[in-house]
This record gives C-alpha cells, sequence and structure tokens, in this order.
C-alpha cells in the first residue's frame, strides 16, 4: 500500500480484506529531516489500522537522486521491531511474532478524530518484572512520536501490573490519540494490553476497558 494515502484509507482496507499487515515498498529520495516524516508517518498507519507495517525502501542512486534505504519494521502496538541501516544495501530475515493478536472495535458513533478504537494483547517472555518492563517502555518511546501523560503501578484481581498513558503525536507535534497500556507480569512472560482511541473519546470509553483489564486471567497450561 502507498504510506501517504488519506487518513481513513488504510481502515478501510483493512475492514474490507481482513488483512493482517501493511507492508509499503518505497522509493523514497533522501533529505533532512525524511526519516523522521517516515516514521511518524508510518505511526499513523499503524494507530489509524492496529497492524503491523514494513516500510522497504529503495537502496542507491539514480541521477540525481539518492534512496538511503533505512527500511523498518513497526508492530501492531507501533513499538519499533526492526531498524536496517541506511546508505547501504542489507538484508534481514523477519519473523512474525505469533504472541501477538489484535482485536478491533469499531464504533459508528466515532469523535471527529476518526481513529479506530483498538485492543493489542502481546506476550513476550522476560525475566524483568513489571516495573521494569514499564520504565524500559516508557525510556524507550520516541519523544517525537508520543509522550507518557502518567505511569504507576496498580493491582488487578490477580496480578501487580505497569499502566502507563501516553498522548501519540501527529506530523505536527498535537496529540490525536490516546492509549492506556497495561503491562502484566504472569509467569515467564509480560503481556503488553494497550486500548487506543482518539484523543477527544478517550475518557468516555476508557471505563470499559478499566472495567474489562480487572478481569484479565492468564490460562494456566
Amino acid at each position: 500500500m502507498d504510506l501517504l494515502v488519506e487518513d481513513g484509507v488504510a481502515r478501510g482496507v483493512r475492514l474490507e480484506t481482513g488483512a493482517e499487515l501493511l507492508i509499503v515498498p518505497n522509493g523514497s529520495p533522501y533529505s533532512v529531516g525524511k526519516t523522521d516524516e517516515r516514521m511518524q508517518i508510518a505511526v499513523a498507519r499503524v494507530v489509524e489500522t492496529g497492524l503491523p507495517i514494513l516500510y522497504v525502501n529503495q537502496c542507491g542512486g539514480q541521477d540525481e537522486l539518492v534512496f538511503d534505504g533505512g527500511s523498518f519494521g513497526l508492530n501492531g502496538d507501533h513499538s519499533l521491531a526492526f531498524q536496517m541501516p541506511q546508505f547501504e544495501e542489507a538484508v534481514r530475515a523477519v519473523r512474525e511474532n505469533p504472541a501477538m493478536f489484535p482485536l478491533f472495535v469499531v464504533d459508528p458513533h466515532s469523535g471527529p478524530s476518526g481513529l479506530i478504537t483498538t485492543v493489542n494483547v502481546v506476550r513476550e517472555e522476560t525475566t524483568l518484572t513489571a516495573e521494569e518492563y514499564m520504565r524500559g517502555a516508557v525510556g524507550q518511546f520516541p519523544p517525537d512520536l508520543g509522550r507518557a501523560v502518567s505511569q504507576e503501578m496498580v493491582s488487578l484481581e490477580r496480578y501487580q501490573a505497569g499502566r502507563i498513558i501516553l498522548d501519540l503525536l501527529d506530523a505536527a507535534g498535537v496529540a490525536a490519540g490516546r492509549e492506556v497500556v497495561y503491562l502484566v507480569r504472569a509467569g515467564n512472560a509480560v503481556y503488553t494490553i494497550t486500548f487506543f482511541t482518539g484523543i477527544d473519546e478517550f475518557e468516555a470509553r476508557l471505563p470499559t476497558f478499566e472495567q474489562s483489564i480487572r478481569t484479565f486471567t492468564v490460562r494456566e497450561e
């Protein structure tokens, strides 16, 4: 797909086709600030659809144009999966994360943002506690893509969890969406559960999600 589609188009494609991954083959020439611009647009597409994205850019030269490569992948929770080098050819095998599955909610009475409301669940085996995992997640989030509004440790019915609220920024640096992230330590893994919607709809929709997350349970095999 084209990364520079109008807002709402990518979401419509996902709903119509049942797509599970966005792949963007591109020939984008290098210019100052282009790397950040690509990342911001890609994050917007992931936020809009809840789908992971592979951005594959050309590397080399053609006449006066220089293509810098710099391909990257974003997970469905818009975290950075990988980043390829610029100005050199490189190959990388990408393996789908079988522990991630997105759940989608579409409300016909959405606000003016038009952003789709999503819930993502990601499981990662780790030795970190929920609090350590939370500190690392906040520290790694790119400041030009969003900002942490709050972070705290909370008690669910069965688990301790980290809770983060993030504002996600559009290309102009304005907060367009807001999400709450729960980091639940269960067994040998941390489960990242993310609820996202438009910033103008967040407070109205949050209580329903908060009620549901209280009953989160991991089935023991």
